[in-house]
């Protein structure tokens, strides 16, 4: 009888370009911006990367969390670049127009934050 063998699916795929290929949610994620910023420069920023480059949504960020890990709560070996720290996303909050849902890499959990803050910024773009 054969014996069965568990193949591993690989969920990201580094570029050489320094980009990650995320083939559950079909998206390349670029690296983190060089300086923290405000929500609104913060999708500024994105759009003049060109080529589609965008802040994710809340459930595209959070799906980069490794709860396994901490500090940052990520997997450090594709995104190495990662700050144990705020990160926004797209999405306005809905009980106040003044925050925005942002991601913590420190222990991987969702808040809202004043637009005004700054944070992180990790684009992302439709996949190839």
């Amino acid at each position: 009888m054969a014996e069965k063998v568990a193949v591993k699916k690989v969920r990201f795929v580094k570029n050489e370009d320094g980009t990650v290929k995320d083939k559950l949610l079909k998206v390349v994620w670029g690296k983190t911006l060089p300086e923290r910023m405000t929500w609104e420069k913060a999708k500024e920023a994105c759009e003049k990367l060109g080529k589609g480059w965008r802040l994710p949504t809340v459930n595209e960020l959070f799906s980069l969390v490794d709860r396994s890990k901490y500090s940052p709560a990520i997997d450090k070996d594709m995104f190495p670049d990662t700050q144990s720290s705020y990160y926004w996303t797209s999405e306005t909050y809905a009980g106040n127009g003044y925050y925005a849902w942002i991601v913590t890499f420190y222990d991987g959990y969702v808040f809202y934050g004043d637009k005004t803050n700054v944070y992180y910024v990790r684009p992302v773009r439709s996949g190839q």
